[in-house]
C-alpha cells in the first residue's frame, strides 16, 4: 500500500512539474513573439475605395480584399484623402473579384508602384485613360485574362510609366 501511495505522489509530482514547465514555456514563447512583432513594426492601414475594402501593409503592399470600386476617384486621390502618401504603394493585389467603372488615372501617380497582381479579378468598363500614368517604377503587370471588352478609351494608359514594364499575356 505504501508503494502505491509513493507511486501516486510521484505521478502527481510529474504532472504538476510538467504543467508549470509548459506554462513557463508558453509565457516565454508569447514574450518572444511580442518582441519579434515589435522589432518588425508590423502594422497596416485599412480604408474603403468605393465599396471595396482595402488594406495597406507597411511594406507597401496594397490588397483589394472585397467589394466593388465602382466609379470612385483614382487611387492616389483616395490615398491622399486618407492621409496616406501615394509613394508608399509598391504593389497592388486583387484577391477577390471586384469591378470599377471609368476611373480616369485609376492606378496613376503611384511613383513607387512596381507590380500589379490579380488584374484578372478586376472587371473594368469605361475609360482606362491614364490608368498607369506616371507609375515610373512599374515593372510587371500580368494581363492574363484581363477583360478589356468593355473599355472604350485607353489613351495615355502608360504615359510616363516605367521603362522596364514586363507584360505577361498567357
Amino acid at each position: 500500500m505504501a508503494c502505491k501511495r509513493i507511486f501516486i505522489w510521484k505521478v502527481c509530482f510529474v504532472i504538476i512539474v510538467s504543467f508549470f514547465s509548459g506554462l513557463l514555456f508558453l509565457t516565454h514563447l508569447s514574450k518572444a513573439a511580442e518582441t519579434n512583432l515589435a522589432t518588425k513594426n508590423v502594422k497596416a492601414n485599412s480604408f474603403v475605395w468605393g465599396k471595396a475594402e482595402v488594406v495597406l501593409a507597411n511594406d507597401g503592399e496594397l490588397i483589394v480584399a472585397s467589394g466593388d470600386i465602382d466609379s470612385s476617384p483614382a487611387l492616389h486621390d483616395v490615398l491622399n484623402s486618407n492621409g496616406i502618401d501615394p509613394k508608399t504603394i509598391k504593389s497592388i493585389e486583387f484577391t477577390q473579384p471586384t469591378s470599377a467603372i471609368g476611373t480616369f488615372n485609376m492606378f496613376g501617380y503611384l511613383p513607387n508602384l512596381q507590380k500589379i497582381i490579380g488584374l484578372d479579378k478586376l472587371k473594368y468598363s469605361g475609360t482606362a485613360g491614364g490608368m498607369f500614368r506616371d507609375d515610373t517604377s512599374l515593372e510587371s503587370i500580368n494581363f492574363n485574362n484581363f477583360d478589356t471588352s468593355e473599355i472604350f478609351d485607353m489613351g495615355y494608359m502608360f504615359l510616363n510609366s516605367g521603362q522596364r514594364i514586363g507584360f505577361i499575356f498567357i
